[in-house]
């Protein structure tokens, strides 16, 4: 059978040459655990001032929104979320290890959103209520989900409108996580956060970010 084409199209969302590195494929052991190092960082952030950014809670989306921003052009194929958020809207058990989410899992679109695996990326973390966890970059929600359930307070930052709506359902049933749509770069908030995570987005930064 001849090799297909690089570049090939085989029915996967084509947004950027690479697709995201799903976490939960990497073995656990010291390499795994320095590579969770560098992507997720428990530091104690000082207070950030508000600045000139208002942001208005959309009852509709469930999300918390800027008038100043844009959203980004960053997206699986417009159908293909309308079909994650189609499928949430329909799912009574949203939680991080859902078998109704699980049996969703056709695709690769799917199986990154939806893999119950992907939390293995933060699960040596001791992550409790008393703490304040600022996401930055939580696409769909995958991980918000996980945070969440923690009953730490999550603040979810999405630079994508129709991405952070679908992470918003994802969470709709947890009262202690906010999603905000706006860029991750120009983020503010009035108080500090015991953790930070950054996960699958620097690799993307050049396309988005001013600056070197």
């Amino acid at each position: 059978m001849p090799r297909p084409k690089r570049g090939a199209d085989h029915g996967r969302p084509r947004r950027l040459r690479r697709r995201p590195t799903d976490p939960a494929r990497a073995p656990f052991g010291s390499a795994h655990f320095a590579a969770v190092a560098h992507l997720v960082k428990a530091v104690r952030t000082r207070p950030l001032p508000m600045n000139d950014r208002t942001y208005i809670f959309d009852s509709e989306l469930r999300i918390w929104r800027t008038p100043t921003h844009d959203s980004i052009a960053y997206s699986d194929g417009d159908e293909v979320e309308r079909r994650l958020l189609s499928i949430l809207k329909q799912t009574r058990d949203l939680s991080s290890t859902s078998d109704e989410l699980r049996k969703q899992i056709v695709d690769w679109p799917t199986e990154y959103h939806f893999s119950p695996t992907r939390a293995n990326l933060l699960r040596p973390f001791r992550i409790d209520k008393s703490q304040r966890i600022l996401e930055l970059g939580c696409g769909c929600g995958n991980l918000t989900r996980y945070l969440g359930e923690s009953g730490a307070h999550v603040t979810a930052v999405e630079g994508s409108v129709v991405r952070a709506s679908i992470a918003a359902e994802r969470c709709r049933d947890l009262a202690n996580v906010m999603i905000v749509a706006d860029s991750i770069e120009l983020f503010t908030s009035a108080g500090g956060f015991d953790m930070v995570t950054l996960i699958g987005v620097l690799e993307y930064a050049p396309l988005f970010f001013r600056g070197r």
